[in-house]
């Protein structure tokens, strides 16, 4: 999970159409830090949720008002993760090592072509 003091958030309001099940954004921008990302969500609505990795389980539940067609556990975790925070660091080290080791791999033949080839089409 990503540590929750130094991230920089995505923060993003919708207005939930029920008929059409899509949401129109109102408004959006960047935070540093869930506690100034909570803020700008409750500034603006009673439902709140925070997002502290890529799947389901990583979800929190910030707002006055839970949503009603889930429970999320509430903010803030009762914990750290065992393996620690994911920093804005850690995933700079991981992109670096991620695309040096994309350098160290043989180019896809697939990827570009040495001679092209023509077929005929009229047969």
């Amino acid at each position: 999970m990503v540590d929750p003091s130094a991230f920089v958030f995505s923060v993003v309001w919708e207005d939930w159409d029920e008929s059409t099940q899509e949401g129109e954004l109102i408004d959006h921008g960047e935070m540093t830090g869930a506690e100034a990302a909570i803020a700008w969500g409750r500034e603006r609505s009673d439902i709140v949720l925070i997002r502290l990795a890529h799947s389901e389980e990583y979800y929190f539940s910030a707002g006055r008002v839970q949503p009603p067609d889930r429970a999320y556990p509430p903010w803030p975790p009762s914990e750290a993760p065992p393996a620690g925070w994911w920093t804005p660091s850690d995933e700079a080290v991981a992109a670096e090592a991620a695309y040096e080791n994309a350098r160290d791999e043989p180019p896809d033949p697939r990827l570009g072509v040495v001679r092209p080839e023509i077929r005929r089409t009229d047969r």
